[in-house]
């Protein structure tokens, strides 16, 4: 029993774990490949290390981990937070205004669709996390319900093992009663 459940605690964090470690790998690859990245906007330049790059693909990671687990189990409430980072993202995009992403002595332009996308990817990769710790609190709730029940189950027997024991001694009594008048009744007759 309890490698089942060890088995089930640790299945969806070694999955998830792989998507995200797969994204970090890419975002280190990336980062390695390209080069030097830096963001251009109302606030100044920013430049972009392999660190965030890195963290970017894990969040990318565990964003597919959770497109995959909403498809999965057709899931309808991930269509809450990717709408809300995408509507985050446009709220992002409005404040900061124009912003251009630099790649290797070139720059992109980054206007109100990709940021609202990358928001929905937040979002996506919120429910990723979501699912992780639900699947992990499920599997350890499943443990206290199996106990409950098993609980639940030895107090049901008891109670009608005692209530069997209740009626065998009423009925006993009812049949030593009978018992003693038809032997005073045999009695009286003779």
């Amino acid at each position: 029993m309890n490698n089942f459940n060890t088995f089930n605690t640790i299945k969806p964090l070694t999955e998830a774990t792989t998507f995200a470690l797969t994204g970090v790998t890419t975002g280190a690859t990336l980062a390695t490949t390209i080069g030097g990245m830096g963001l251009v906007g109302g606030f100044g330049g920013v430049a972009v290390g392999s660190v965030p790059i890195m963290l970017t693909g894990g969040v990318l990671g565990v964003a597919a981990y959770g497109a995959k687990q909403a498809i999965q189990q057709s899931d309808s409430s991930v269509i809450l937070p990717l709408v809300g980072g995408a509507i985050a993202g446009v709220g992002v995009a409005n404040i900061v205004g124009g912003m251009g992403l630099t790649v290797g002595g070139t720059a992109v332009s980054i206007g109100v669709v990709p940021v609202a996308t990358a928001g929905a990817i937040l979002g996506l990769a919120g429910y990723g996390f979501q699912q992780i710790i639900n699947s992990h609190l499920t599997v350890k709730s499943s443990l206290n319900k199996q106990w409950e029940y098993a609980i639940y189950r030895k107090l049901n027997e008891d109670l009608a093992a005692a209530k069997k024991a209740k009626l065998e001694a009423d009925q006993a009594k009812r049949d030593e009663f009978w018992k003693q008048r038809d032997v005073e009744f045999k009695h009286k007759k003779s």
